[in-house]
C-alpha cells in the first residue's frame, strides 16, 4: 500500500479523495488506500501516462533524418487537444500523438510517418451517438474502411453535469469496424468502475476514430448521458 505524507496546509485532509478511495489516520501518517473491491480505472490512467512515455523513449532513439520526416509531415496536419480544439503539431507531437494513437488500439508501433488524410467522425455517430440512455448503447458508426477504429472514452460517474474542460478521461474500447453493432457499454463500466452506472449520475463519453495505418485520430466528439432505470 502506497503511502503519502502530507503537507501541514493540508495535513487535515479525511474520507474520500477518489471513488473508491479513503484517506486513513495511521499515528502521524495519512494514508490512501484503496479497497479490495474492483475498480481499475487508476490502472487505465496509468496506462495513459506509460504510453506517453514509451512513445517518447521512441523519438529519442529515431535518427535525424527520420526526425526530419516527421517534422515535415507535420506541416500538412492538424490536430486536435483535449478540448477537441484544432492545433498545428510539431514534428514530435505527431509523432508522439500516432503512436499513443496506435498504442490505444494495441496495433504495432510507428517509426516512419504513414499516408494521412482527412480523418472523420462517421455522419451516423454524429447525429445519432447514443441510442437511448437506458440501453446505455453504441449506435452504428459505419466506419469508412477496415483501418478504422472507433475508439471510446468516458468519465467518472458524477452527481453533477460534466465539464469537458477540465474531465478526466480513461478509454473503455477501441472497436474494429467489424464490430457488430449497437455496441453495448454496460458491461465496460462494470469492468472498469466496479458497477454499472448509477441511476441519474453525469457520464461524459468521447468518441473518436482511430486509423491504424498511420495513427491519425479525427476530431473527437464529447456529449455526456444520465444512465435511467
Amino acid at each position: 500500500m502506497s503511502k503519502y505524507v502530507l503537507s501541514p496546509l493540508i495535513y487535515t485532509i479525511s474520507g474520500k479523495l477518489l471513488p473508491g478511495y479513503v484517506i486513513m489516520k495511521n499515528h502521524r501518517l495519512r494514508r490512501i488506500k484503496q479497497p479490495s473491491g474492483n475498480f481499475n480505472s487508476k490502472s487505465k490512467l496509468l496506462l495513459t501516462m506509460s504510453r506517453f512515455s514509451h512513445a517518447a523513449k521512441n523519438w529519442k532513439l529515431l535518427d535525424i533524418p527520420t526526425k526530419e520526416q516527421w517534422i515535415s509531415a507535420a506541416t500538412t496536419i492538424t490536430l486536435y487537444n483535449n478540448l477537441g480544439q484544432p492545433f498545428n503539431p510539431s514534428g514530435y507531437q505527431l509523432f508522439i500523438a500516432c503512436n499513443i494513437n496506435l498504442l490505444g488500439i494495441l496495433s504495432g508501433y510507428f517509426t516512419v510517418p504513414g499516408q494521412f488524410y482527412n480523418i472523420q467522425l462517421p455522419q451516423s455517430v454524429v447525429s445519432n451517438p447514443i441510442i437511448s440512455s437506458s440501453q446505455f448503447m453504441v449506435s452504428n458508426p459505419v466506419l469508412a474502411n477496415a483501418n478504422q477504429y472507433l475508439k471510446i472514452y468516458a468519465t467518472l460517474p458524477s452527481s453533477n453535469p460534466i465539464n469537458f474542460n477540465n474531465a478526466t478521461w480513461y478509454q473503455l474500447i477501441a472497436l474494429p469496424s467489424s464490430t457488430t453493432f449497437p455496441y453495448n457499454l454496460y458491461s465496460l463500466f462494470s469492468l472498469y468502475f466496479g458497477a454499472y452506472p448509477v441511476v441519474n449520475t453525469f457520464i461524459g463519453i468521447k468518441l473518436v476514430v482511430v486509423d491504424k495505418s498511420n495513427g491519425l485520430a479525427s476530431k473527437p466528439m464529447y456529449f455526456q448521458v444520465i444512465p435511467t432505470a
